[in-house]
């Protein structure tokens, strides 16, 4: 299901980079999913488990060709923090929509505020959030050697992506340990 990712040219130094496609049920588009693993990853050594952490804008983990918001440079930073002695870490990064109204769209909670204008659609991050746990998290646990534990799970992004780790870290409490945004 997950292939390697080989397209030239790309901008991944360390470690290793697999995508597939997925169907959601919330847009007629399917969404790519990407698992960056760090160098020191070896899928034969089914005993070395690695925490995980699944992100937003998943175009922009690693890949400045794929990014629409900037690079994040993931392969960069978790390499120095194995060099220093840490552990390795594997990245899941969901796309976001292209489209900034369907990005937020789907990133935003489910709670209409008042900044939602008459006619908007109602914010679908919960449906969002339930596909990551429901539907990727269990497919990167088949595929990959990453932790099942609560506190080696994780979710990340930046500006709505920061939204959204923080309203599915409420949302999802008992699949999360923790929350960067």
């Amino acid at each position: 299901m997950f292939k390697l990712y080989t397209k030239k040219p790309n901008a991944i130094k360390y470690g290793k980079l697999y995508t597939t496609e997925l169907a959601v049920n919330f847009d007629d588009k399917p969404r790519t999913v990407r698992v960056w693993v760090p160098e020191n990853y070896n899928s034969e050594k089914k005993d070395e488990i690695y925490k995980v952490i699944y992100m937003a804008d998943g175009q922009n983990i690693v890949d400045k060709y794929t990014t629409a918001f900037g690079e994040w440079n993931f392969d960069e930073v978790v390499h120095a923090l194995i060099k220093k002695g840490y552990e390795g870490l594997v990245v899941v990064g969901i796309d976001s929509p292209r489209d900034d109204d369907k990005r937020s769209n789907e990133l935003c909670s489910p709670i209409r505020t008042r900044y939602h204008k008459e006619g908007d659609p109602d914010p679908i991050g919960n449906q969002f959030v339930d596909f990551v746990f429901d539907v990727v998290k269990p497919l990167v646990e088949a595929n990959f050697n990453v932790s099942r534990k609560k506190e080696d799970v994780g979710v990340g992004g930046s500006s709505m992506g920061g939204l959204f780790a923080f309203y599915a870290y409420c949302y999802r409490h008992k699949d999360i340990g923790y929350s960067l945004s």
